[in-house]
């Protein structure tokens, strides 16, 4: 209550920069320093040395995207699964207990990945470090990626993106601000922050990216930002090869 009746009084102006001037720690890391210092730091919450992924994986509307994938990957009959950016599998666990799918999750923290697959694998699910803005993607029916290209810049968004052919499905998750006066596609470096904060977000089927996609699902999960409520979105793109 307090920090929020505080950040009430603090002008806009300043507190922008006070958040621009934490993000210039994270310029010169690459991918992987980048997030796991967010992991090992407990950026986006939870307890020290549990890792967390934000209120992305344990919002309760994630039951929709859990209720939606699980249907399509029956009704497609898909086999196998491909999550970029698994984070701490609070999602995709949901998922694989409620269908027959070979699960893989990668992501570039090797801590991570490592307590992922301690935890949590089986001869149906397991976990492999992965950096996917530069590594050979592992094969797999359907590719999802949910709520990852928000903390990646442009260039490295599009690196990920070009590798995608070989998949049969592709779903991408994203958090984006709803507003008549959104910009997409604002760059912007590798980080915890996403573009949402300032009224932008991931629009694959806009320039730079220029996909041919659909909309899977997609519904209204306003975020507030310097005491104010922002629209915006959770959408899911569907994109078919």
């Amino acid at each position: 209550m307090l920090k929020n009746f505080i950040k009430k009084l603090i002008p806009k102006q300043l507190y922008e920069w006070r958040i621009n001037q934490s993000l210039k720690r994270y310029n010169d890391m690459t991918p992987e320093q980048v997030f796991t210092s967010i992991y090992e730091e407990n950026v986006w919450g939870g307890k020290a040395g549990e890792f967390c992924s934000g209120s992305g994986t344990t919002n309760p509307n994630v039951g929709l995207y859990v209720e939606k994938l699980v249907k399509f990957i029956q009704q497609q009959q898909i086999k196998s699964v491909l999550d970029i950016g698994c984070g701490d599998f609070r999602v995709m666990k949901q998922v694989t207990q409620q269908t027959n799918v070979q699960y893989t999750g990668g992501d570039l923290v090797k801590s991570l990945i490592n307590f992922n697959q301690k935890q949590f694998a089986n001869e149906k699910t397991n976990f492999q470090v992965l950096n996917a803005i530069t590594d050979e993607l592992p094969k797999a029916d359907m590719l999802t990626i949910r709520q990852v290209f928000q903390h990646l810049s442009n260039e490295q968004i599009i690196s990920v993106l070009q590798k995608t052919k070989d998949f049969k499905y592709i779903l991408v998750t994203e958090h984006i601000y709803s507003g008549n006066d959104a910009v997409a596609n604002l760059d912007k470096k590798a980080g915890p922050d996403i573009r949402l904060y300032k009224k932008s977000g991931v629009f694959l089927e806009t320039t730079p990216f220029d996909k041919k996609a659909s909309v899977f699902l997609e519904y209204a999960e306003d975020m507030i930002v310097f005491g104010k409520q922002y629209p915006a979105l959770m959408r899911t793109y569907l994109i078919e090869n």
